[in-house]
């Protein structure tokens, strides 16, 4: 299902919206079920696993509350630029770099995914981690990925597959209908959707996506359209039915 743009990025670059809600790893079962915070947390030793961080001028794409831009910079990068849409995740990321003494290696800048505001060729190493889900253009965003890469830089991104048996497991935990109870109801009650959506963050609109899955060959499409090389897919989740998929690109100089 297509992305209302508009809808999209007024909901996450609004105050108290996506900054309330997203936690991924989050120990309270009422925010991520166990058996996904499980997999959240993998997500950070993967990306360490793919690259050496030194020496590269790295980009993250979508840093949220700043978990990978952070975890970068623990293990060693020295320099990262980390770019949200939002004011707000991107103040409490700068406050957790902050605690853990890394905040003088990241750059922080509120900017849009399509629209990157870099020259071209400015970065070795791009991430963008949970980010192509909310993108309602998602070919010009992973176009303007690699714009701003280097010649033989590294694109790395992931998505949430199309998987049936994982979205049943996920649509039937126990802790998804508790904490999406208040969307669900606001959509019979009008008047408390601006409660919801004032209070809790949740969307004025719940009738209205935030996301969308991916199959593993739409989202090959993305990076081969982009002149990107895939060398690299690492699935996360049942053999048959991977939850995410992270795939790495490079930028190969054209013959």
């Amino acid at each position: 299902m297509p992305l209302e743009e508009e809808y999209i990025k007024k909901h996450f670059s609004t105050e108290g919206t996506v900054s309330r809600w997203w936690e991924p790893e989050s120990i309270d079962p009422f925010l991520v079920p166990k058996w996904l915070r499980q997999f959240y947390i993998q997500q950070r030793f993967i990306l360490r696993s793919i690259f050496d961080v030194k020496g590269k001028a790295i980009i993250d794409i979508g840093t949220g509350k700043g978990r990978f831009a952070i975890d970068l910079a623990l293990a060693g990068a020295k320099q990262i630029h980390s770019i949200d849409v939002s004011k707000d995740m991107l103040k409490i990321a700068k406050k957790r770099a902050t605690q853990v003494g890394v905040a003088d290696r990241i750059i922080f800048v509120e900017g849009d995914a399509e629209h990157l505001p870099f020259k071209d060729c400015s970065f070795n190493v791009a991430v963008c981690m949970e980010t192509f889900c909310h993108l309602p253009n998602p070919q010009h965003a992973m176009n303007e990925i690699a714009r701003i890469i280097r010649q033989n830089g590294m694109v790395i991104a992931n998505m949430i597959t199309s998987g049936k048996l994982w979205r049943l497991r996920y649509r039937h935990n126990i802790s998804i209908p508790i904490v999406l109870a208040p969307v669900y109801f606001s959509r019979f009650v009008g008047w408390l959707r601006p409660f919801f959506h004032q209070k809790l963050g949740y969307p004025l609109n719940p009738s209205k996506p935030l996301a969308r899955y991916f199959s593993q060959r739409s989202f090959h499409v993305l990076f081969t359209n982009a002149g990107l090389q895939i060398f690299k897919v690492i699935k996360q989740g049942p053999r048959y039915s991977p939850v995410f998929i992270t795939v790495v690109g490079e930028k190969i100089l054209s013959a």
